[in-house]
């Protein structure tokens, strides 16, 4: 009995570990050694720099602000994704329709990945 508590124990312990390494905010603010190849890799595949910012005024909320300080305004962002600073790379559409906010264009992420 106490042997399948263990085992039990140990693949929960392992699950929550592995959900964890998938989060963004685990590697946000971590050193990579491979950040030029893969920031290459990005650019290559039609994704852009840019880092999410809580933008609430008017009617805002979390937007995507491109390195030339160009605001998105994101009509599907993922809450994984809505955390103040987080630095991500985002390939997105233009999107034809009316906001509130009117802080920036408004756009469809097509994909999303953290830096």
């Amino acid at each position: 009995m106490n042997t399948q508590i263990k085992y039990i124990a140990i693949l929960v312990m392992s699950i929550v570990y592995f959900s964890t390494l998938q989060s963004c905010s685990l590697f946000s603010g971590a050193e990579n050694k491979t950040a030029k190849p893969i920031a290459d890799t990005h650019e290559q595949d039609g994704f852009v720099n840019a880092t999410i910012i809580n933008y609430s005024v008017d009617g805002c909320t979390f937007m995507i602000q491109l390195k030339g300080g160009k605001k998105l305004e994101p009509v599907n962002l993922k809450d994984e994704f809505k955390k103040d600073n987080l630095k991500v790379w985002v390939k997105y559409q233009h999107y034809k329709g009316n906001s509130i906010c009117m802080a920036g264009e408004m756009v469809t992420i097509i994909s999303m990945v953290c830096e």
